[in-house]
């Protein structure tokens, strides 16, 4: 599925949206492994999203292990 970035803009605000009252809620339950994995694909996506703009590619790193192996070096 392609999408413009208006369009992208949303459906990222939607999901981000979701993600923080999940991370509330983990918060608050205790479930604090999940807290921890909800914020790392948050600041993955956004460092993915940053990295993709600057080297002027759709071709992202998907986890922060891979950014590691493949293109930190």
């Amino acid at each position: 599925m392609i999408v413009d970035n208006k369009e992208k803009g949303i459906i990222r605000f939607k999901l981000y949206k979701e993600v923080m009252s999940r991370l509330d809620f983990a918060i608050k339950e205790g479930f604090y492994l999940e807290a921890i994995t909800l914020l790392e694909s948050i600041i993955t996506d956004k460092l993915e999203s940053r990295y993709c703009y600057l080297k002027k590619t759709s071709k992202g790193f998907h986890d922060l292990g891979n950014l590691k192996k493949n293109y930190l070096k």
